[in-house]
């Protein structure tokens, strides 16, 4: 190898949900869906966010169930609301220490 710096390289992430269940919500599945899947896009791709770098190491991560935690969201919560939450949960457990600050942006 020469002494040039390594190619920039962006990081590669999988994420499968197989399976989502939203207990206590009024909002069609559907849309909540479509929610978290647009705020998942945004926050794993935010070029200052936790997965804006490559992992040092590959690594499999499953989780059972996430936890929406913080203030919580009525029954008739828009979808948008809905998504928002449970993707900021999903990235709350996945992010490579830090995650998300309070006011919800990567740190």
């Amino acid at each position: 190898m020469s002494g040039r710096a390594p190619l920039d390289r962006h990081a590669d992430y999988r994420l499968e949900i197989g399976k989502l269940v939203l207990d206590g919500f009024e909002a069609e599945p559907a849309a909540i869906a479509a929610a978290i899947r647009s705020e998942l896009n945004q926050l794993l791709g935010d070029p200052h966010g936790p997965f804006a770098r490559p992992p040092q190491q590959s690594q499999n991560l499953v989780l059972r169930q996430v936890e929406m935690r913080g203030p919580a969201l009525a029954p008739d919560a828009s979808p948008r609301e809905i998504g928002r939450a449970a993707a900021r949960a999903i990235v709350g457990r996945i992010a490579p220490s830090g995650g998300l600050n309070p006011r919800g942006s990567a740190r």
